[in-house]
């Protein structure tokens, strides 16, 4: 028989986004995860996995911790299996957001008593395991899962907070397909957009965004997964967007296909932020940012003159193109690019870009 779980992260209770309040982030979070809920009980789903960055800080207000626990304790039925989350800023050690440090909000003695709930299961580096139902449940804190395997579970799954990929050199953790297959799926929090890194490991992105990602289209949602008898086929993995929440977009206006995406889009609830656009398009900017002048942001020397758009579409040509000799990861290709355009805003004369650059990055 197959079982389904739901896969959501990065809930940053206590965030401020763009364009936006820290309360009417936080009611949208709420509703959403009780709209998720819901569903999760129409369709039989026993467990729903929270992998890191629930709250924005370990200083979240006693007041929204509650609230958020309350409503996991409400969904009678649905087991929640929560990790705590953090940033890596050095080797070895892990900050920031709701990191499990000395100071963490799940040390509080309020919160404790919500983490010893019976439908509700929180993963730590001093208990990094746990077996409700015959599954296996195993955290990794920035690395994978140092628990051993549970014998005799009928299902075995990961949850994992940190940046995990193929970009080791951009201080990724490589998971191989040996580390992979010792799990019947991986779920991932930390990156704020969908990301599929192997047959059965994904990144569910923001449950509801609360900012830009660069070059991304980022959008609300959650992972539905449902996985299959043992030895049968691969995990089927799901992304739901929410069509009513946020959404972040960066945007570029080079042309008139451009143009006409940019005056369709619904600025209800889509905020764009422009990291390039061509001066005739200055007027058509103008009046919608006159029209919603909280929904759109534009970055420093995004505006490119006649003269120089030649230069920035062969920018766009080198990052964005088929050659095979670009070793930028796609997740950094946005921020070069800004920098480059940035550079070039600033002059155009060959000594005074090189400066720029030399500056930049502290070279003699």
């Amino acid at each position: 028989m197959k079982m389904k779980i739901y896969h959501l992260s990065d809930l940053h209770l206590g965030a401020r986004p763009p364009g936006r309040s820290e309360i009417s982030h936080r009611q949208m979070v709420f509703t959403k995860l009780q709209e998720t809920i819901d569903k999760a009980r129409k369709e039989g789903v026993k467990f729903i996995v929270i992998c890191g960055d629930i709250f924005h800080s370990n200083a979240v207000p006693g007041r929204v911790v509650s609230d958020f626990f309350e409503i996991l304790l409400e969904a009678k039925g649905i087991h929640f299996v929560i990790i705590p989350g953090g940033g890596r800023i050095a080797e070895d050690e892990v900050f920031g957001h709701d990191a499990y440090t000395e100071d963490s909000l799940y040390r509080r003695v309020e919160v404790k008593k919500f983490l010893q709930a019976e439908n509700i299961s929180f993963l730590s580096p001093d208990e990094p395991q746990r077996v409700i139902d015959n599954v296996g449940f195993y955290g990794g804190f920035f690395d994978y899962p140092k628990a051993e395997k549970i014998v005799g579970c009928k299902y075995h799954i990961a949850l994992l907070h940190g940046s995990f990929g193929n970009n080791e050199d951009y201080g990724e953790i490589f998971l191989d397909e040996r580390i992979l297959s010792e799990y019947d799926y991986v779920a991932l929090g930390h990156y704020h957009t969908f990301k599929r890194i192997g047959r059965n490991a994904c990144y569910s992105g923001a449950f509801i965004q609360f900012e830009y990602v660069a070059g991304r289209d980022a959008t609300s949602g959650y992972v539905e997964v449902e996985l299959p008898e043992k030895g049968m086929e691969d995990a089927v993995i799901k992304r739901v967007e929410f069509q009513d929440a946020p959404r972040y977009v960066y945007m570029k206006i080079l042309g008139e296909s451009d143009a006409e995406a940019f005056r369709s889009l619904d600025f209800l609830t889509t905020h764009v932020k422009i990291s390039m656009y061509l001066e005739d398009y200055k007027d058509l900017i103008r009046e919608k940012q006159a029209e919603y002048p909280d929904k759109i942001v534009l970055l420093d020397g995004c505006c490119i003159p006649k003269d120089r758009s030649k230069i920035a579409e062969t920018i766009d040509e080198i990052l964005y193109g088929n050659s095979t000799e670009i070793i930028i990861p796609e997740e950094h290709r946005e921020e070069v690019r800004e920098t480059i355009l940035y550079g070039l805003w600033i002059s155009s004369k060959k000594s005074d870009f090189e400066n720029f650059l030399r500056n930049l990055f502290g070279l003699d």
